[in-house]
């Protein structure tokens, strides 16, 4: 439903509104197991997929074959794994209450 939701958001052509066109079902099932199913992580991958797909000719449906291709073909799912999980935590949480 993530995906589905930005593509209905973004879409230049309205015609395939609430479909996830140019991705199949089990090409986003695959982007869910391989980003561990992160929000942040689904829609990174998808969009990098969708990019690498406009430089294919002709029409690419990205299903799971195309989505773990490309992954090992890159290596790392999103090349920022390592930086965001290095990086300090803020309890945003405490942040709120002023109790930092």
């Amino acid at each position: 439903m993530l995906i589905e939701k930005y593509l209905s958001e973004y879409r230049v052509d309205t015609s395939e509104t609430g479909t996830l066109c140019p991705f199949t079902e089990d090409g986003v099932n695959r982007i869910g197991e391989l980003s561990e199913y992160n929000a942040g992580k689904m829609l990174k991958m998808a969009y990098d997929l969708l990019d690498r797909a406009a430089d294919i000719e002709g029409k690419v449906t990205i299903n799971a074959e195309f989505v773990t291709d490309r992954r090992d073909m890159q290596g790392d799912t999103d090349g920022y794994g390592t930086i965001i999980e290095s990086a300090d935590s803020t309890d945003l949480v405490k942040k709120a209450k002023g109790h930092e």
